[in-house]
């Protein structure tokens, strides 16, 4: 899925070439015999810098100020030679890079230039920014003019804005084509995604690939996300909501009525139209993947939950799901939305010390039926002591019941292994688990896409009736790390939009 890169006022890349080339007009001038100015920067070191005290400019930026100055001995042709003077801060910057073009031995900031122009040719060599003169450091940085507390020469031309990159407007394909896309899905799913742009471009460095979905969580008292899902497209990542009914605060003393009969029987259906009429009015494709792992007893959603006043069953759970997928019909939502059905892994619904096995249920009894979903999918994590780092023991069983159950697309929609479990470092064990399950489901030909559920969670996994701590990141070490990059760089996952910024582009 291809995306444009648009800025208001042009490019930076052409910005950056026609700064450079006046830079360079700028240079022959100053550096000409009749030039009546010192050049900026010297284009060779002769000798070490050598400080001592002047006295201010009476300018806006030095007033009042003692400021240093290096008397820099630099060579051109020989004829050429001559003495400039260039002010350099006390205190060194060191560049990762070298200097750029135009920049100032030891550079700090904008004490380091005379004139704002100055400033903005050393932005321009380099627009991410390093040396923090259009803000702070990195790409969000401010107007695009750099250290516009400096005076303005008079004799230069002014500097002209730098715009910030501007995300690329939303222009999904259709559904269909996104339900049987061309390429695996490579998702993420982490708390304060999509919205927090600093996690995102975290997680897209970390991986080294863009993911091509995203996927998060709302409740029955959520308000329709519209600019999440905006924010998801403008990276050209498939937006994933898993949305729970049940309310934000599971505390509340009123749970009875998030039962999945009061779904059937209309009462929350002014909820669900103005979640409908939002699918409808945005016109972009979404995921919905309603009431997740509902084989499980652990949810209130659950098809076979009883408990908080709460007594579901599996006809209840179809019966919900159609009511809902019906509403979104009748608003013409469903041209947009994209329904994922996806319980839980179906062998580990056992007792495990912490409760009966009842309320577990099984896929085929829940399945609402092939004309109310889309896609199908299952929830796989690796975290107890016994098992090893097979594909097959964490995958096998529910993909087998999965594809006998339907022919519909899979989805993979949660995925990750613990880094340590009970005390005991799991290192190799993940690190050989992300390897297996990234290129095991990337050969499957049913399977469509899969998401990491990128989180450290404490105490709402349990082993040997224990509360553990399970950090699914894929960054909890460098095994862990190595493996998933890895796996995700394989040509036959897609790619999300990264930042060019993070591309140097």
């Amino acid at each position: 899925m291809a995306a444009k890169f648009w800025h208001r006022r042009g490019s930076r890349r052409t910005n950056a070439i026609v700064g450079a080339s006046l830079a360079g007009i700028g240079a022959l001038i100053y550096f000409s015999p009749a030039g009546s100015h010192a050049p900026f920067l010297p284009d060779k070191i002769v000798h070490k810098v050598e400080q001592m005290p002047r006295k201010p400019q009476p300018t806006q930026a030095s007033k009042h100020k003692t400021v240093t100055v290096t008397r820099v001995k630099v060579q051109r042709p020989p004829s050429r030679t001559r003495t400039v003077k260039v002010a350099v801060p006390d205190k060194k910057y060191v560049y990762r890079n070298g200097s750029p073009a135009g920049a100032p031995t030891g550079i700090a900031g904008c004490s380091s230039f005379q004139s704002q122009q100055q400033a903005q040719t050393v932005y321009l060599a380099d627009l991410s920014d390093p040396f923090a003169l259009d803000g702070p450091a990195g790409p969000h940085n401010g107007d695009g003019i750099a250290c516009s507390s400096l005076a303005v020469d008079p004799s230069k031309p002014k500097s002209t804005p730098v715009d910030p990159y501007v995300w690329p407007s939303p222009n999904p394909p259709g559904k269909h084509a996104l339900i049987n896309p061309a390429k695996k899905y490579f998702g993420l799913a982490a708390d304060g995604l999509p919205s927090n742009s600093t996690l995102f471009d975290s997680l897209d460095g970390a991986a080294g690939k863009a993911p091509s979905l995203v996927q998060w969580s709302e409740n029955f008292d959520s308000a329709f996300p519209f600019a999440k899902i905006a924010t998801a497209w403008r990276r050209n990542a498939l937006p994933v909501i898993t949305w729970t009914s049940s309310p934000s605060d599971l505390s509340s003393p009123d749970l009875s009525r998030y039962s999945l009969a009061n779904i059937a029987a209309g009462r929350f259906d002014a909820y669900l139209r103005s979640w409908g009429a939002g699918v409808a009015a945005q016109k972009l494709p979404v995921v919905i993947r309603l009431d997740q792992e509902m084989n499980g007893n652990w949810y209130i959603w659950g098809a076979g939950f009883q408990g908080n006043g709460i007594r579901n069953t599996p006809a209840d759970y179809v019966a919900a799901w159609r009511h809902v997928w019906n509403i979104f019909n009748s608003i013409g939502a469903n041209s947009y939305a994209i329904w994922a059905f996806t319980p839980s892994r179906v062998d580990t619904l056992r007792a495990d010390g912490v409760g009966s096995s009842t309320g577990f249920t099984t896929v085929q009894q829940d399945y609402p039926g092939d004309q109310y979903v889309d896609w199908v999918g299952m929830s796989g994590f690796q975290y107890q002591p016994s098992e090893n780092a097979g594909y097959w023991t964490t995958f096998g069983r529910t993909l087998g019941q999965l594809k006998a159950l339907t022919g519909k697309p899979i989805y993979v929609a949660e995925a990750g292994a613990a880094q340590s479990i009970l005390g005991a470092d799991r290192t190799a064990v993940k690190a050989e688990w992300t390897r297996q399950t990234l290129s095991g489901l990337a050969a499957d030909p049913r399977v469509v896409g899969v998401t990491w559920y990128d989180n450290n969670e404490v105490g709402r996994h349990t082993v040997n009736g224990k509360a553990v701590e399970t950090d699914w990141t894929f960054t909890s070490s460098i095994a862990a790390q190595a493996a998933f990059r890895a796996g995700v760089a394989d040509a036959r996952y897609s790619a999300g939009v990264m930042p060019p910024y993070l591309t140097g582009q």
